[in-house]
């Protein structure tokens, strides 16, 4: 991914403030050093640096004379668009809720795993209360790893073993990860149910693919989740055709056929209270994961 240009194309970042970031990329310089090398005039500099300080896109040291600094690019980048895509996210919702008190319904279509991604990402940032039955074979993001990187090594090992119904891209997956991470943070709850099925062909592909020791790490990670009140997961002995996304305002129904994700979002009162009760119908005749967890972290 071409960061650099990604900022300035999508989230409208000025050319300066790009030639500042590839100047200070490699090493600490002072503005007057930064200055030098870009061409910046010195009256102007600060302006510049402000901003990429301000959106957090670069550092500074603690103490005078000063120095500019990127400690890690691409993680720096990535942050700033996550932020940026909640900000979006955070207005569609209010667009969305005046629309709804003005009797209105709305219907997207979902063409593609990015599109698939960006609204369920788009529905757990906008909740308190996020509930989902996951498809066939579709092992859920909420019971991956608290680490980043064990979270990378799991997406990796389930892309290269199968087709997904989300996107794989392992530049974009920190979205991923920092939503739920930061769902977790803020108490959004997230109640999952997914095929026994599923989650025990997944338990082995991890205990083979990974090792048991990672596996019994991302158990102990789940225990904690779980225990902290982020959430909870179920499963069921059913074959599950659909994944169902529902929050307060909508609901998105997908599904992956012959490798394409296709599917509908709807802005419906209506909508929401049914697969609601789908959700509930189908989480009474599943069976809480804690109990699950616990006897196999004492077999491993």
């Amino acid at each position: 991914m071409d960061y650099y240009n990604v900022l300035r194309k999508e989230f409208g970042i000025k050319e300066k403030e790009i030639v500042i970031l590839k100047a200070i990329e490699a090493s600490k310089l002072s503005a007057k050093q930064i200055c030098t090398q870009t061409g910046i005039p010195q009256g102007r500099i600060y302006e510049h640096l402000n901003n990429l300080l301000e959106k957090g896109l670069i550092e500074k040291t603690a103490k005078k004379p000063f120095s500019y600094f990127i400690s890690d690019t691409r993680g720096n980048i990535l942050l700033f668009m996550k932020d940026r895509i909640d900000s979006m996210v955070k207005a569609q919702s209010e667009i969305i809720e005046m629309m709804e008190k003005a009797g209105g319904e709305h219907i997207e279509r979902i063409e593609s795993s990015e599109k698939f991604t960006y609204t369920h990402l788009n529905m757990i940032s906008s909740s308190k209360d996020f509930r989902m039955i996951g498809v066939h074979g579709s092992f859920p993001y909420f019971l991956y790893p608290a680490g980043f990187n064990d979270f990378i090594k799991l997406r990796n090992l389930i892309s290269s073993k199968r087709p997904t119904i989300s996107f794989t891209d392992p530049e974009r997956i920190l979205y991923v990860y920092k939503t739920y991470k930061k769902a977790a943070k803020e108490k959004r709850k997230i109640s999952v149910v997914f095929e026994s099925e599923t989650f025990w062909k997944h338990i082995e592909m991890i205990k083979k693919g990974l090792g048991k020791a990672f596996l019994k790490k991302m158990i102990d990670d789940n225990i904690k989740k779980i225990r902290s009140g982020a959430g909870n997961a179920y499963l069921i002995d059913e074959h599950l055709p659909l994944q169902i996304d529902v929050n307060e305002r909508s609901v998105g129904v997908s599904i992956k056929h012959k490798g394409l994700t296709n599917g509908l979002v709807i802005y419906s009162p209506d909508a929401v209270r049914m697969y609601s009760d789908v959700i509930e119908q189908h989480r009474k005749r599943a069976k809480a994961i804690m109990p699950i967890l616990q006897k196999l972290k004492k077999e491993l």
